[in-house]
């Protein structure tokens, strides 16, 4: 489903007037009643927690996040790093005795997928990243390697040569505009000339492969999509190259990082998504295992909220097996609380929240 709503994105950038309607005040409304449907028959429906039979890390059909590092070189408006970027908290890139134990239990457990993105950082930022890429390919049965990233670094150590001869079959792309003083004020640096050449080079020498890596360019925009079509940038170095390996969409709107992002951190059209309701029926991505630079062991790595040293670490790699950490007392009771009304102090206000239905739950366990 994922797949054919990018592609048919993508296509309809020849038609901007419909990705403004789709993009704005009519997508916000859809996605908030298609939202709110759903979670009233997640409380209604609820999946119990022996559905789960004590078990919460499905690797077959989850993918496993590893946070290479925990370091950006951008401070978006609508992200918490810039928040936590200044403070004290422990930074680091991943060892690879880190990445191969973590990867080697994932893949040994049947897990065919992995995600190089941190939950803040940016991985092109690691610089050991391709050979754990390499160490993928070659040592284990890992056959989707994602990660995000804003493409600052892109060009440096050619790495958009890199990454598709080493076989990081998904990039994902992060940016907020197609001019300077947009991706100033977004993405709070000056570093727009490097990012779409960078771009620029990656699409080129991907087509050149024949297109060996998915390229999706994920526009956190605070301008219409029909302006960012019709930029200069977007229809030199973008438009030849979309495809159905090279995709674009643009964001409907944005999450609030637990409470930490606000109002005030958006520009333009940009739009914070409604904090949903609460509803005693655990977060669908608490099933989502990230390992962490140090090897700790956090459940969603999509969001924090002051730390990522928070109520959600559940364990670490080098104490117990990801096999055991999935069934261990601490996920257990994360899960068992959002029961019983209790939530960590990440989730209280997390407008990400997606809860955890029958339909989930069926994907999650049909292949363990």
């Amino acid at each position: 489903m994922i797949e054919w709503l990018l592609r048919w994105s993508t296509r309809l950038t020849s038609v901007p007037v419909i990705q403004d309607f789709a993009y704005g005040r009519a997508g916000r409304f859809v996605k908030g009643c298609l939202s709110r449907m759903q979670m009233r028959l997640a409380q209604f429906r609820r999946v119990p927690i022996e559905r789960f039979h004590g078990k919460y890390f499905y690797p077959p059909s989850k993918v496993l996040q590893v946070s290479v590092t925990n370091v950006c070189n951008a401070r978006c408006s609508f992200c918490a790093y810039r928040l936590v970027a200044d403070t004290e908290r422990p930074t680091g890139v991943m060892k690879m005795e880190v990445f191969k134990k973590a990867v080697d239990e994932y893949s040994a457990m049947g897990g065919k997928s992995i995600d190089l993105t941190p939950t803040v950082g940016d991985p092109l930022l690691d610089p050991t990243l391709i050979e754990k890429v390499k160490y993928c390919r070659e040592h284990t049965g890992i056959q989707d390697i994602c990660l995000t990233t804003n493409a600052i670094a892109m060009c440096k150590r050619d790495m958009f040569r890199q990454l598709v001869d080493t076989g990081a079959n998904i990039i994902c792309i992060s940016l907020p505009g197609l001019d300077t003083e947009t991706y100033k004020q977004v993405y709070g640096i000056d570093r727009y000339p490097e990012v779409i050449k960078g771009i620029a080079e990656l699409l080129k020498y991907n087509k050149e492969r024949g297109e060996p890596s998915r390229v999706i360019l994920r526009f956190r925009n605070p301008q219409k999509p029909s302006t960012l079509i019709a930029s200069k940038d977007f229809v030199e170095h973008i438009k030849p190259y979309l495809s159905n390996q090279v995709t674009c969409n643009f964001t409907v709107d944005f999450d609030n990082w637990g409470g930490s992002i606000g109002e005030q951190d958006m520009y333009g059209i940009m739009k914070l998504r409604e904090i949903p309701p609460r509803y005693n029926v655990p977060c669908a991505n608490l099933f989502n295992f990230m390992v962490r630079y140090d090897g700790s062991v956090r459940l969603c790595g999509c969001r924090l909220k002051d730390s990522e040293d928070d109520g959600l670490v559940v364990g670490n790699v080098f104490q117990n097996s990801l096999e055991e950490i999935g069934r261990g007392k601490r996920v257990h009771d994360i899960i068992e609380g959002f029961y019983n009304g209790k939530r960590p102090s990440t989730c209280e206000q997390c407008s990400f929240y997606l809860p955890m239905t029958h339909k989930r739950a069926d994907v999650l366990t049909a292949k363990s």
